[in-house]
């Protein structure tokens, strides 16, 4: 699920992080657990995006010792058109991910590193 930040400020904050707001927790298309935080700096403050918002996955490796919450994705969540962007890897560069894809900002292969653990 994907929100803009205006979308997301209607939301009550579940909890006020460093520099960002926790405004929704819910599970990705496939299930995995997503979390969406909307921050409260821009880009004079080194964020990417005047309205940065970052997409965590809770991740449960294969041996299941190293679960925990990875930040995937980060993105204009205010564009001029009011449509979210198109995403690139961050590794490697690939346009291929789109705004309702629960990988975020990774290409198969990085997502699926990710996801066992890699």
């Amino acid at each position: 699920m994907w929100f803009s930040a205006r979308q997301l400020e209607d939301f009550d904050t579940i909890t006020i992080g460093q520099a960002d707001d926790l405004k929704w927790e819910g599970v990705a298309n496939d299930g995995t657990p997503m979390r969406l935080w909307l921050s409260r700096c821009g880009t004079a403050d080194g964020e990417p995006y005047e309205r940065t918002v970052t997409v965590e996955l809770y991740c449960v490796p294969d041996d299941e010792e190293d679960e925990q919450w990875h930040n995937v994705a980060r993105y204009d969540g205010a564009p001029l058109d009011d449509r979210l962007p198109w995403s690139h890897c961050v590794h490697c560069g690939r346009t291929q991910t789109q705004p309702d894809d629960p990988r975020g900002e990774l290409c198969d292969e990085h997502y699926a590193e990710l996801m066992v653990g890699s």
